[in-house]
């Protein structure tokens, strides 16, 4: 677990599988990681190890599930977060649907040293890139801000 007393915001690649989505559902999932999520993650990794359990889910959702809008469309309602003894991912229902909506499996080993040495978003993926595209789809750079840096 890495020493940072900052947050660092995560975004994670996500679809939707199962029936009754339409071909929507999210395209990632935001993730807002402290101590307390770090420390979350590795308390239930220990009682995996430490039970002989394949996994454990505890009802927790990401911060956001994107693009903006999905989560009201879907109308989620049974978010997890699931933790094996060297991964973790998420998952929720929508009200009207059948399906299941969740981030790619990822490996805490790797978020951790990423996060050691973030100095802004992490996107993680089987494409990192075409995570951060769909994250700044939905939030571009405020061009205002931008300007305001050469004035």
């Amino acid at each position: 677990m890495s020493q940072q007393s900052s947050e660092t915001v995560v975004f994670l690649e996500a679809n939707g599988v199962g029936q009754g989505l339409g071909g929507g559902g999210p395209s990632y999932a935001k993730v807002v990681v402290g101590s307390h999520f770090e420390a979350q993650l590795v308390r239930l990794q220990g009682l995996c190890a430490n039970n002989e359990l394949t996994e454990v889910r505890i009802s927790y959702a990401p911060d956001m599930w994107g693009p903006e809008g999905v989560e009201d469309e879907m109308r989620m309602e049974s978010p997890e977060l699931v933790v094996t003894k060297t991964d973790f991912w998420f998952t929720d229902r929508g009200r009207h649907s059948d399906g299941l909506v969740e981030t790619r499996t990822q490996s805490m080993k790797e978020l951790f040293e990423l996060l050691a040495t973030a100095d802004g978003p992490i996107y993680l993926g089987s494409d990192p890139a075409a995570v951060e595209r769909d994250v700044m789809d939905d939030f571009p750079p405020d061009e205002d801000a931008a300007s305001e840096a050469f004035r």
